[in-house]
């Protein structure tokens, strides 16, 4: 094949030091530049690079140069710009703990949790962002059930009793 294009500059590692990379990276996007790397290492053509990895080879030279200019550390994605959150790492981590408790797991609701981050750390955060830290967290939630307002309690009860009585049991 063709070795067309930049060559890998071999300071940041042999062959043997990049396979060995790629087997302890947990990360798939820095795993995929590092075979990148170690294809190109091999004198593999770009396009054919680029075909084995389905990108564009503007892309695999990317990768190339910032692995020529910082090795390893250049193949990590760079911090993006955005709001910061609305809660710091330790308060979410409070928090998460606390939702984690099997007790009031079964009964949260976006609602209760933003009113419960109102009065312990006095934050104002939307129900949208509740759920999303929620997802990001793997915490289920419950929507509130829709309760009838028609529904006379006491009737109930009776009802309830009634049917006990009988030794059936409904809640």
């Amino acid at each position: 094949m063709s070795a067309k294009g930049l060559n890998v500059k071999r300071t940041w590692g042999s062959g043997e030091k990049i396979n060995a990379l790629i087997k302890k990276e947990k990360d798939a996007r820095i795993k995929e530049r590092l075979q990148g790397v170690l294809w190109r290492l091999e004198n593999i053509d770009y396009t054919e690079i680029a075909k084995r990895l389905k990108r564009n080879i503007d892309t695999v030279r990317e990768w190339i140069k910032r692995w020529n200019k910082s090795g390893y550390e250049g193949l990590i994605d760079k911090p993006k710009s955005g709001r910061p959150t609305i809660l710091n790492k330790d308060e979410t981590k409070e928090l998460v703990d606390e939702l984690n408790v099997k007790e009031t797991q079964s009964r949260t609701t976006c609602k209760i949790v933003v009113k419960q981050i109102m009065e312990e750390f006095n934050k104002k955060i939307s129900e949208d962002a509740v759920r999303k830290m929620f997802h990001k967290h793997k915490i289920s939630w419950k929507k509130p059930d829709k309760v009838d307002y028609r529904r006379d309690e006491e009737k109930r009860k009776l009802f309830l009793e009634k049917f006990s009585k009988k030794n059936l049991q409904f809640t």
